[in-house]
C-alpha cells in the first residue's frame, strides 16, 4: 500500500514558507513542476486505487493517521 499525501500546491508552498529553512533543490522549483509532480502521482493513484490511499494533507493530523491506521487494518484484519 502506497499514501498518498495530497496537498495543493499553494498550501505546499506555504508550509514550505513558514518552515524557515533553506530549500533543497526539488523544493526550490517553481509551481508548475510541483502541479505536475502532483498530477503524476494522483494518476498513479487513479490508475491502481486498490494499492493507493489518497489523504488529504489539509486534515488535522490525528485525522490523517486514524485515516491511515483504518486502512491498515482493512488489509491486516
Amino acid at each position: 500500500m502506497t499514501v498518498l499525501l495530497d496537498l495543493d500546491e499553494a498550501s505546499a508552498r506555504s508550509r514550505l514558507d513558514a518552515a524557515d529553512k533553506p530549500f533543497d533543490r526539488l523544493e526550490a522549483e517553481e509551481a508548475a513542476f510541483h502541479a505536475r509532480v502532483r498530477a503524476a502521482f494522483l494518476a498513479l493513484a487513479a490508475a491502481e486505487p486498490g494499492r493507493f490511499l489518497i489523504v488529504d494533507a489539509a486534515q488535522p493530523v490525528d485525522e490523517i493517521a486514524a485515516r491511515v491506521r483504518d486502512r491498515i487494518a482493512a488489509h491486516v484484519g
